[in-house]
């Protein structure tokens, strides 16, 4: 029988996202044929292959051999729409290679046997990030606990000693780092929840997303955040933090000086009221990174943007997408980001900013200078008056990285649009898919996107890559598909 090596996708070495499929199809090609037993190398030296090809610290793929011959990963599937839900982890890392293990029992021995018990003998992997999903059982079996574990199907009322048992793994495994909890982790009475996060106090990222705090009272969230002191990135999306009281905030973020990161998507924080805002952004003076995507900020009034964000002065990486910032006036404006000087990252995305009056917009771009990286897609920039084009892009000199992406700049006229890169000279990467650049001639790319001379990379998409090469050789093998 053929062995591995002469499979047609074997001896290969391709980019990270083909590396992630050739592997994938291999090991489901060794699975699926009657000789697998006798591929333990090979898989080993594929698995090795993979570490050792990407170009990076950590790898992104999902796994799930419960039914692999209808390919549950096809490759229609991209690897960056995973990356959009795992993203919530606090962009704790670019790529997490997953292995998913809820498959029948006899498929499961064989994964275990040929590559899983292989690849726990390697860690802790000091350049390789792996997010590995167990299953609660399996946990209790397994004698080796990964640095990035996910834990799923945590049975609701388990036993208090059964939990002490498998939590009690990873607080005497040094190496773990992350602990990606269900979203039903949180349905426990008080000892049992003590049972879970008392053994995570020296974990560094606990990802509680969608975890249903406001249905917990204070003495059960006093039973679960008392112990996370230690805990440095904290991912709270979702967790319904408007249904919950004073002490009951106080309870979760008194005990969170430590935290450097954190994601509160989709939490409705403007509905919550001034005092409350004070009990949760005070104690995140130290805090380094913080997603405030889709909590309708524009609703706050002025002393309420100045509770939250008054608090804010360390950041340098901020997300504020899809938070209706159009309709701000520019007192609000101002008031949200006066405090936001020392941000290098941020995300404007799907804000309609078009909509604001120059003002509104001076008060938040003036203050903004310093941005290395700037995402400004799904605003329909199109729709800017000249003068608001000034006061946005005339304060962009030092944006290394910016995304315009879904902004219709097709509808520009070619002056506007040199008017608009005239300003950023010293981008370097820049995303412009979306916008139909391919109705331009090739005459006007190279006039438009000349001042751009600092370029090290261009995201368009695939119909429009010639067109760019010939009229800006410069860019050939700077362009990537989007």
């Amino acid at each position: 029988m053929d062995t591995l090596s002469s499979h047609p996708v074997s001896q290969q070495l391709l980019p990270h996202s083909e590396v992630l499929w050739c592997i994938k199809d291999q090991i489901s090609w060794v699975l699926d044929s009657k000789a697998f037993l006798h591929h333990d190398k090979e898989l080993e030296r594929l698995c090795t292959q993979l570490i050792d090809t990407l170009n990076t610290k950590t790898i992104h793929a999902w796994y799930d051999y419960s039914d692999y011959k209808k390919r549950i990963l096809r490759k229609k599937d991209t690897l960056e729409d995973i990356l959009l839900q795992d993203q919530e982890l606090n962009e704790l890392s670019n790529r997490v290679f997953r292995l998913t293990e809820n498959s029948p029992s006899f498929q499961q021995i064989l994964w275990d046997r040929i590559l899983f018990d292989w690849l726990l003998e390697l860690w802790p992997l000091p350049e390789v990030s792996t997010l590995v999903t167990f299953s609660f059982d399996k946990l209790k079996e397994t004698t080796k606990i990964p640095p990035f574990l996910k834990i799923e199907t945590l049975p609701y009322k388990a036993h208090v000693h059964e939990l002490n048992e498998v939590f009690s793994k990873i607080k005497n495994t040094p190496w773990v780092q992350t602990v990606d909890l269900n979203h039903d982790s949180l349905y426990q009475d008080r000892e049992r929840l003590n049972a879970i996060f008392s053994h995570l106090c020296n974990v560094q990222t606990i990802d509680l997303w969608c975890c249903t705090l406001h249905k917990r009272n204070e003495p059960e969230l006093q039973s679960i955040f008392s112990h996370l002191w230690g805990v440095e990135n904290l991912n709270l999306c979702e967790c319904a933090l408007s249904g919950l009281d004073t002490p009951c905030l106080n309870a979760i973020f008194s005990h969170l000086g430590n935290l450097r990161s954190t994601n509160l998507y989709r939490n409705s924080i403007s509905l919550i009221d001034k005092s409350r805002l004070h009990t949760i952004f005070s104690h995140l003076k130290n805090i380094k990174s913080i997603n405030l995507w889709e909590n309708f900020l524009w609703r706050l009034d002025e002393q309420e943007a100045h509770e939250i964000f008054s608090h804010l002065g360390n950041v340098r990486s901020m997300v504020l997408s899809k938070n209706g910032f159009w309709k701000l006036d520019e007192r609000k404006a101002h008031e949200i980001f006066s405090y936001l000087g020392n941000v290098r990252s941020m995300d404007l995305s799907d804000n309609e900013l078009w909509r604001l009056d120059n003002r509104s917009l001076q008060n938040i771009f003036s203050h903004l200078s310093w941005v290395r990286s700037l995402d400004l897609s799904l605003n329909n920039l199109w729709e800017l008056w000249e003068d608001q084009r000034h006061t946005i892009f005339s304060h962009l000199s030092w944006v290394r990285r910016l995304d315009l992406s879904w902004n219709h700049l097709w509808v520009l006229w070619e002056d506007w649009l040199r008017a608009i890169f005239s300003h950023l000279s010293w981008v370097r990467n820049i995303d412009l898919s979306w916008n139909d650049l391919c109705t331009l001639w090739v005459d006007q790319v190279h006039v438009i996107f000349h001042p751009l001379t600092s370029l090290e990379e261009v995201i368009l998409n695939r119909w429009e890559i010639s067109k760019f090469e010939s009229a800006l050789p410069q860019l050939k093998g700077k362009i990537k598909v989007k």
